[in-house]
């Protein structure tokens, strides 16, 4: 049958790789490793822009506030 097919080919696969489950372990643990580094990237990455966002938008604020009371007072004439 296809199952017994499959298990001897996982058994002639075993072996030729001996030590097949401490490599596939060892790969397991750099790939988390990886994983790790990229999601600690990206959660830095997205601190980062929300707090310059967040600044920036703090800035512009500031800024029209300044623009509109500035238009409000006449500047007086210069001579």
């Amino acid at each position: 049958t296809h199952a017994d097919q499959r298990n001897r080919a996982t058994r002639v696969s075993a072996l030729q790789h001996p030590g097949g489950e401490e490599e596939k372990a060892a790969e397991m643990a750099v790939m988390d490793t990886a994983f790790k580094a990229l999601t600690a990237g990206l959660g830095v990455a997205t601190l980062y822009l929300a707090g310059s966002f967040s600044f920036n938008v703090y800035r512009g604020l500031a800024w029209h506030s300044e623009q509109s009371v500035s238009a409000a007072v006449p500047s007086s004439p210069r001579e």
